[in-house]
């Protein structure tokens, strides 16, 4: 009887562990599909059809792209610098780490548009990954994967990964770096991580430089009030992101203080053309919540680049997750202590320090990108409320998988077509045929166009920064953004006058110009037409 018992009371318990371990396993393994099924639509949603949606290429990825390609080639970038620690580039400067992260791409896989957006799309990914993993370590595996899933179909983190603005790094390049600092309070060498990461965003958008000066001091504060014994680490991580920082403090020096520009063959500290030094500060205080409010809760008055008018950034009422998660970060802080809730105060910090630095922006959908990262983060948080009942869970995510079909669509169809035409759909092909075409008799060829920029041209035809400087003239020097009036044989138009027409230059104009030119012989690229003069 005893071993009779004792048999079946083994029995019962190996089948209670075994179904424990089956359960388990289920779990895991659905856990993992779920993973990776987010992780390959969001890559899916980032990558195809990169070099062709949206169409055409815009001035500011065209110029980053003209930069990294005239180092690249040159060894100095389009106004003559070498290693410049920021660009001149439109007279009021670009930021320089997204070419000196391109020009390795260029290198790799020579120049192509795709190539152009394919680090921005990369980065949206490692900084979707990289968030993931952050809620992970602080709420969880189901926090976390609901976290992947909102950011992974979110507009804004679509749309900025498929063209190459430069500023539109930041976001990823942040989030690299507070994991690295979380990640810190455990294993100290991440705290030097982080601060290269802080360092490295510093150079990828100016307007982060007012916001780690406000943020960077409070977490490092924090780390120390945690580890106390680690001052000599933070000193030595404080002090290579000094280092890393004193290009940009000599560059101030140069553009504020009027110390004298400097050339090098290592490092160059470039004096603009204009500066633009005074746009933060808390006056017109109320223009700038009003801002704030468009871009945040209307989701409306950016720019076409930005936001699609009736999508948004987050979707609709994406600030019901956002305030349960508020209060969900609140609570985790109140029920661990200050000390223990690691992530949920560098989250308030992010957040808080972020909203008071925005106030004193007149904020966009690019200016205001620092605080997109916490905001997902936050927005996952709130998610855990509802986790708890599978069917709210199934209604919400149901009810964003909707949102983001709609998202697809309205982006890859209509929107592809109104972007195309504010990105100059057709100019490179313009350019290319109005070349070839060009003889010894046509001095010129003519841009018409209130859209199409130099820097466009400068990429899509090559042209050597020695010939660029040589050839420019500028419409109005100094400004803040430099409008060309010819570079080489392009004389560019703003404003078309049918008194004007020549019959020894080319015309690069707009469809609706076609009928003035009815002595010239005409070719339609996307949204432009070539006019040529027909044979004397």
């Amino acid at each position: 009887m005893f071993f009779k018992g004792g048999k079946g009371i083994f029995k019962k318990n190996f089948k209670k562990s075994e179904c424990g371990m089956l359960k388990k396993l289920v779990q895991d393994y659905g856990v993992k599909c779920c993973f990776w099924l987010i992780m390959l639509v969001g890559i899916g949603a980032r990558v195809l059809f990169l070099g062709s949606i949206p169409g055409g290429l815009n001035q500011d990825e065209a110029y980053v792209a003209y930069e990294a390609f005239s180092m690249l080639e040159f060894g100095v970038d389009s106004w003559g610098f070498k290693n410049p620690c920021y660009f001149v580039s439109w007279g009021s400067g670009m930021n320089v780490f997204y070419a000196y992260l391109l020009k390795v791409f260029f290198a790799c896989l020579g120049y192509s548009e795709w190539v152009i957006r394919l680090p921005q799309s990369i980065m949206s990914v490692v900084g979707a990954y990289v968030l993931y993993l952050f809620l992970d370590k602080g709420y969880g595996k189901k926090v976390a994967l609901f976290g992947l899933f909102l950011i992974m179909i979110m507009p804004w983190s679509i749309m900025g990964a498929r063209w190459g603005l430069e500023s539109a790094l930041l976001p990823a390049c942040l989030m690299v770096s507070v994991m690295c600092l979380v990640k810190g309070f455990d294993d100290v060498k991440f705290l030097y991580f982080s601060f290269l990461g802080f360092g490295c965003c510093l150079y990828t958008y100016a307007v982060c430089w007012g916001f780690l000066a406000m943020f960077l001091p409070l977490a490092v504060g924090y780390f120390w009030w945690y580890n106390k014994d680690k001052w000599k680490n933070i000193l030595l991580a404080g002090g290579g992101l000094f280092v890393m920082a004193l290009p940009l403090i000599w560059f101030l020096l140069v553009n504020v203080w009027g110390v004298e520009q400097y050339k090098g063959e290592w490092l160059s500290v470039p004096k603009l053309v204009y500066w633009r030094g005074n746009e933060w500060g808390y006056g017109d205080l109320k223009v700038k919540l009003e801002a704030l409010y468009y871009v945040f809760i209307l989701q409306n008055r950016m720019v076409i680049r930005e936001v699609i008018e009736g999508v948004g950034l987050f979707y609709k009422y994406w600030w019901v997750l956002f305030v349960l998660g508020m209060w969900g970060v609140c609570a985790d802080i109140k029920n661990k202590g200050i000390k223990d809730a690691k992530i949920s105060v560098i989250l308030v910090l992010w957040f808080v320090v972020g909203l008071m630095y925005a106030m004193g922006l007149y904020a966009s959908g690019t200016r205001v990108n620092f605080l997109f990262m916490p905001v997902m983060a936050i927005m996952a948080v709130g998610g855990k409320v509802m986790l708890k009942n599978k069917w709210l869970a199934c209604v919400v995510v149901g009810l964003y998988l909707v949102c983001f079909a709609g998202f697809l669509r309205v982006y890859f169809g209509d929107n592809d077509r109104v972007m195309g035409e504010y990105f100059s759909v057709g100019l490179k092909e313009a350019l290319e045929y109005a070349d070839k075409e060009r003889q010894v008799n046509f001095e010129r060829v003519v841009v018409i166009d209130n859209v199409a920029s130099y820097p466009k041209v400068l990429w899509f035809r090559k042209i050597s920064q020695d010939e660029f400087m040589r050839s420019v003239a500028w419409k109005r020097y100094p400004d803040a953004y430099l409008e060309a009036k010819w570079i080489s044989h392009y004389e560019f138009v703003e404003n078309f006058d049918k008194l004007k027409i020549e019959d020894n230059k080319i015309y690069i104009i707009e469809k609706k110009y076609a009928p003035f030119f009815y002595k010239f012989d005409k070719k339609e690229f996307g949204r432009f037409i070539v006019a040529v003069p027909k044979a004397l």
